[in-house]
């Protein structure tokens, strides 16, 4: 083993150099400051992912939960909204049946269907895409409650909507079928009998009584949905009622016989075939209004809608609640939610 030199023993007696006491005291410092750094950084993260980044979550989740309910119940309202405006109509329509111009009210009342078989549509899409949205989006813990009674709720909408939607298909089906000749029950032309010329009755008892009866053949065809039932058998009675009595007095106007001095005019005759026509005709006509009132009036389709329009009311409450909490609380973690949050939408 070899000896220091005498140079080298006096540095060992030195100790080490000032250059390299700072030197190591750099080091010392850099080293605890980066330590402190990591320290710092990684309990901000820790408090991020575990404090504010769930309320980050919570917020998205509940506001465009929020903005896909809204969306959703006005879509409902549009439907109601529409229901409201054809119930109104169904009284002013019938009146014209005083006037002889049913073909007015039809095309009215057929645009209106369609009107709200498009609202139904465009609510049924509407709200499926909403609850598939919320069936995707894994919603925050506290939320899972409310997210299965947004399902529970858009789902009972779908069914709502569904049986609606299929009835008023079949209304607006019933529609095209009558055609406007049949669309008030109506069993005479003002201007057919006031011209008491017996060949323009017969013209017009002969033209619609074969309207008539491909009417019959078409409404037959249909399938009535189970609220439609007493609907669709008053349209059946109208229209037979109608068949039979074009029959009759086509028969008495086109039956030449000897005509006896106090014997009635056949025209006469065919007449009183529709003034007695006319009192079984009222009893029906009054069901179907009573009908169509029953399936379009506002307050009637309320009664439908009842119970999902509370349980909406229900949610919307529960959905401002928790807005709420993230609108109105002015603790640190709230505040620095919502500065995150808006420095990541700006990003």
């Amino acid at each position: 083993m070899s000896q220091p030199s005498y140079r080298e023993y006096l540095d060992i007696l030195k100790g080490p150099s000032t250059q390299k006491k700072v030197f190591k005291s750099i080091f010392l410092t850099i080293f605890i400051a980066l330590f402190l750094v990591v320290g710092t950084v990684s309990s901000l993260f820790f408090y991020y992912k575990k404090n504010i980044e769930p309320q980050i979550i919570a917020s998205d989740f509940i506001q465009s939960t929020s903005v896909g309910f809204i969306s959703t119940k006005q879509s409902l309202n549009d439907v109601l909204d529409t229901f409201q405006v054809a119930g109104e109509k169904v009284s002013v329509i019938d009146k014209l049946q005083n006037s002889q111009n049913s073909e007015d009210g039809y095309f009215v009342d057929l645009q209106d269907k369609q009107k709200l078989l498009e609202k139904i549509r465009v609510a049924k899409e509407n709200i499926e895409f909403q609850k598939g949205q919320l069936q995707k989006t894994k919603s925050p813990t506290e939320f899972n409650s409310l997210t299965q009674d947004l399902v529970n709720y858009y789902s009972q909408s779908e069914i709502l909507l569904s049986q609606t939607q299929k009835n008023h298909e079949y209304f607006k089906n019933m529609l095209l079928a009558l055609g406007p000749d049949f669309y008030l029950p109506i069993l005479s032309s003002d201007a057919a009998w006031n011209s008491q010329d017996p060949q323009k009755v017969l013209a017009y008892y002969e033209d619609k009584r074969t309207k008539a009866q491909d009417a019959l053949t078409s409404v037959a065809k249909l399938s009535p949905q189970p609220d439609f039932t007493d609907y669709y058998q008053d349209e059946i009675a109208y229209l037979e009622l109608f068949a039979n009595l074009s029959g009759d007095i086509t028969s008495i106007l086109k039956t030449r016989q000897e005509q006896k001095p106090d014997e009635a005019q056949p025209l006469e005759k065919a007449y009183q075939k529709l003034i007695n026509a006319q009192s079984k005709n009222s009893v029906i006509a009054s069901r179907l209004l009573s009908e169509k009132q029953r399936l379009l009036l506002l307050n009637e389709n309320l009664d439908k809608f009842a119970a999902v329009r509370f349980q909406g009311n229900s949610l919307e409450s529960r959905i401002k609640e928790e807005n709420a909490k993230f609108q109105n609380d002015s603790s640190l973690i709230p505040t620095l939610v919502k500065f995150i949050h808006s420095r990541i939408k700006t990003t």
